[in-house]
């Protein structure tokens, strides 16, 4: 189908105004998704650009069981190693960017953060290559399935903030372990791990997408994490890693979920890391190819 090069920032900006933020949610018995002392008001950003002169022949229709019609559109960027790919992105989707709240102190090292990162075993240099990527995603998978453990949330975080990575690592210096909670809290921990192991800012996102938790009161949300590899983006929910012991090899590499019914290729919403570009929601893997 023809396809103009400006089609989708200003499908974007159209479409991004007709579209109403969900409530979010996580779990049954529509419990919120993190604590209500860690709520903050969080910047929103839509793609926008000039008007191309075919809008529909580029944009590609999916009904959703929960969403409803939502419309996609080609998205094309630079890759960490020079090559040029495409994606699709979803119209109308949330994009937040809120480092001080989501992720303070992203940048910051001593000598307790270097030993917590070292026990993951895979190093901190940067890496681009697809097998590096999923290979260091499956080393924080493993640290996460014998570290990370359900625990108290006094003396950790503060109200306005999600924990920062010394406040992880003052956890695990004291406890050998990290507290977890809810999807959101998991998904943070998952992200953050992440990106401090050598994994670019672009390749990783917290995204949220709906899922049903009966059928009389329609559906809640769920959060995981978003992972690009290869030019192609999957989903991975740490909530799952008490079952799926680890990863598969890369030549298996695959999306994991947890939740049934959960729209994971389908997120709404995506929290970047501190340093992405990453402007748009991105349809997640195993859906339609890419543009």
């Amino acid at each position: 189908m023809n396809r103009h090069p400006e089609i989708g920032r200003m499908a974007g900006a159209v479409l991004g105004l007709l579209v109403a933020g969900a409530p979010a949610w996580c779990g049954a018995g529509m419990r919120p998704f993190q604590p209500a002392t860690k709520r903050v008001t969080v910047p929103v950003q839509y793609p926008s650009l000039p008007p191309p002169q075919n809008v529909a022949a580029a944009l590609l229709p999916v009904d959703l069981p929960l969403d409803g019609l939502v419309r996609y559109f080609p998205r094309g960027g630079i890759d960490c190693d020079g090559q040029r790919f495409s994606w699709w992105a979803r119209m109308g989707g949330r994009v937040v960017r809120n480092d001080a709240a989501y992720f303070p102190g992203f940048w910051q090292t001593n000598d307790r953060i270097i030993a917590m990162l070292q026990s993951i075993g895979v190093g901190t240099a940067p890496v681009c290559s697809g097998e590096d990527i999923w290979a260091r995603a499956a080393a924080v998978w493993v640290w996460l399935r014998d570290h990370a453990r359900p625990g108290p949330s006094y003396g950790y975080g503060s109200p306005d903030r999600w924990p920062s990575l010394d406040e992880m690592a003052a956890m695990y210096e004291r406890f050998g372990t990290v507290p977890w909670y809810a999807c959101f809290s998991r998904a943070h921990l998952f992200a953050t791990l992440l990106g401090s192991v050598g994994i670019p800012a672009d390749h990783v996102a917290i995204a949220s997408a709906h899922y049903p938790y009966d059928n009389e009161n329609g559906y809640a949300q769920h959060t995981y994490v978003a992972l690009r590899v290869d030019r192609r983006w999957y989903y991975l929910d740490p909530s799952y890693v008490n079952t799926l012991a680890e990863l598969p090899p890369y030549g298996q590499r695959a999306s994991y979920g947890l939740r049934a019914g959960c729209q994971y290729s389908y997120p709404y919403e995506a929290v970047v890391l501190p340093g992405s570009s990453l402007d748009t929601v991105p349809m997640l893997y195993a859906a339609p190819p890419a543009p």
